[in-house]
């Protein structure tokens, strides 16, 4: 198979993705995914909110990224040493330490409840661990210290019942085959038998450890999750229980009817951001947790209103996808302002990806970070994953000093034999 262009590839893919959606909405007159209860009020929308959202996958990732990639940036050497090991030690000792913070919590797992104002709490959200070690991976996946981060961010992230780890680790290993030249029809084959056979089970492990887990864990809970996972598969049978899994990670990836719900209501939702019950696009992400610490409130994202308007009466805590374009819809007027703030974001991340001599493989973790983040519209997730690119950056200088420190202290021991 001749050398691929990942990028192309996988924006091809999300593309084809909605446009098949969008042609289903359309000629159903039906909802996808988790707005598959709400009514289509207008049918005549959603074939230009498809284009919008096709737009919105083309112009960002493959026009954009390519200019703001070509900027000139002096990379910033912390060491004469290779800190990527080093640097690894200390993303696996806050892997471990967060997955003891989370046990005993019950915070973090995905659909709970549970909040903590403790400081613990906030240093955990700031130094978010699946951001660190996405960034880990584009700048050190060829270290030995990247194995042991991989098999325990996996493990973190199962029991907090979250399975997008399996898809950005797909992303980044086509990534290197095709860039390899090494992309193969095995490998295009044995990545489909991994989707179709096993992701069903872990969408099964993903909803019921939300369950089981989401109140803190205790051994009895882990012996829930194994009845309740064996229980689902039982229970729905194992060929309908993958077809439901499928459906339900191609609804997930899929925009189209979320993007129309938001269109349906962005009066509501423009009136509520007007009045301050949901966050204007400038604050998701951490500055709007600093004003809401300040003022002593919680004031949801638009992700969280869209949820809530899909599902009023839903108990767990959960964010929809209302789309980079759905912001279009609800504030016109701030279109310019909104790519403003998105493009000088965009930016600042890669500023910082430069800063650290990026290779290719960095780029594409930065790449596929604008897909997973800008595109959704989930501004918070995008701002929270540059500051930890800051933190990533503070880790090298964390490093840099114990090589400095340890010659410092071993130097005049030599001196001395």
């Amino acid at each position: 198979m001749r050398r691929l262009n990942p990028r192309v590839a996988w924006v091809s893919l999300f593309c084809v993705i909605n446009l098949v959606c969008g042609i289903v909405i359309y000629c159903t007159r039906k909802f996808l995914g988790e707005a598959s209860s709400l009514s289509l009020e207008h049918r005549g929308v959603v074939p230009w909110i498809t284009l919008l959202l096709i737009l919105s996958y083309i112009v960002p990732l493959l026009i954009v990224f390519p200019l703001f990639s070509k900027i000139k940036v002096r990379p910033i050497r912390y060491s004469q040493h290779d800190l990527g090991n080093a640097v690894g030690v200390l993303c696996l000792i806050l892997q471990l330490a967060y997955i003891a913070f989370f046990l005993v919590t019950g915070t973090g797992v995905a659909g709970s409840m549970n909040r903590s104002d403790s400081p613990l709490s906030v240093f955990w959200v700031l130094l978010n661990q699946d951001s660190l070690f996405f960034i880990y991976y584009g700048f050190y996946r060829s270290k030995r210290m990247f194995w042991p981060i991989l098999v325990v961010s996996i493990i973190s992230n199962l029991l907090r019942g979250w399975n997008g780890i399996f898809i950005l680790i797909l992303f980044m290993e086509s990534c290197h085959l095709m860039r390899a030249g090494r992309l193969r029809i095995k490998h295009v084959l044995l990545g489909t038998g991994f989707v179709v056979v096993c992701y069903p089970f872990i969408w099964a492990l993903k909803w019921e450890g939300r369950a089981a887990l989401a109140q803190g864990v205790k051994f009895d809970d882990l012996g829930a999750l194994v009845t309740g996972i064996v229980g689902a598969l039982g229970t729905t049978g194992v060929l309908q229980f993958a077809g439901l899994a499928l459906l339900g990670l191609l609804a997930r990836i899929q925009l189209v009817s979320d993007v129309v719900v938001v269109f349906q209501n962005s009066h509501v939702l423009a009136g509520e951001i007007a009045h301050g019950i949901v966050n204007p696009f400038w604050r998701e992400g951490l500055l709007g947790l600093t004003f809401d610490r300040l003022l002593g409130i919680r004031t949801p994202d638009l992700g969280v209103a869209l949820a809530d308007r899909i599902d009023p009466f839903h108990l767990n805590n959960w964010n929809a996808n209302p789309g980079y374009v759905g912001w279009f819809f609800i504030q016109p007027w701030a279109i310019p302002l909104l790519v403003l703030y998105t493009a000088v974001l965009c930016w600042i991340s890669m500023y910082l990806v430069k800063k650290l001599a990026a290779r290719q493989t960095s780029l594409d973790m930065l790449w596929f970070a604008w897909l997973s983040y800008l595109i959704p519209a989930w501004l918070a997730s995008m701002v929270l994953f540059t500051f930890v690119l800051f933190v990533f950056h503070c880790l090298h200088l964390l490093a840099s000093l114990y090589f400095k420190w340890r010659e410092a202290f071993l130097a005049p021991r030599a001196a001395i034999g």
